[in-house]
């Protein structure tokens, strides 16, 4: 119990402090990513509070609370992803995939946006438009882990392992710096360390293959 203890406490120093980090950003920066803005728009507590639900897996009560927060003068992209990226981990992929559509009729070069499609797409069977979207999301944000792992999934799916292979190795260089709130909102409830094996468990299994 202890152990627990001290882990519900280093995750939640790790949320304060990459919530801060993020605030401090995105009033430097004029171009704010999109965790910057969703940590800030609303402001820092509320937007920790959602992201704490989210990695214990509370993902109706994280998207309820999202949903509850006061709107701003206009629409918020980056929190528009956010709550598509809970919609999703709820399971309910059409309306995740209806929030994506008129965000990327406005802007085509969201990453976040492209990633959620691509998995809404999958779980539509349109497979092709799926790895559309993650090979899209992985040029605009090369730092962007998810993205690469799901194309290797994708390839798994159609039978293309040498292009599998190069996916999950390029996800793996990724997932080990990746942001830990980038992580948590497009990480589907699995922790660095899970993806992580996951990886390794395909590049092991597929190397001797090719």
């Amino acid at each position: 119990m202890a152990s627990e203890s001290v882990g519900a406490t280093a995750w939640m120093d790790e949320i304060s402090r990459a919530s801060a980090r993020i605030a401090t950003l995105a009033a430097a920066t004029p171009r704010r990513t999109a965790v910057a803005t969703a940590a800030t728009a609303p402001g820092v507590g509320e937007i920790s509070r959602v992201l704490d639900l989210h990695q214990q897996e509370r993902f109706t009560e994280a998207l309820a609370h999202l949903q509850g927060l006061p709107a701003g003068a206009a629409p918020d992209a980056d929190l528009q992803v956010l709550q598509a990226m809970l919609l999703v981990n709820c399971g309910r992929l059409p309306e995740a995939e209806a929030l994506c559509r008129p965000l990327l009729g406005n802007d085509e070069l969201n990453a976040g946006a492209r990633y959620v499609a691509a998995l809404c797409r999958e779980h539509a069977g349109d497979l092709a438009a799926a790895e559309e979207h993650d090979a899209a999301a992985a040029y605009l944000d090369p730092s962007f882990a998810m993205p690469r792992f799901h194309l290797g999934r994708l390839c798994l799916r159609l039978d293309r392992a040498p292009d599998a292979l190069a996916h999950f190795e390029a996800a793996l260089a990724l997932l080990v710096k990746e942001d830990p709130v980038r992580l948590l909102l497009f990480g589907g409830g699995f922790s660095r360390e899970t993806l992580v094996q996951a990886c390794r468990g395909e590049i092991h299994r597929l190397r001797p293959i090719l």
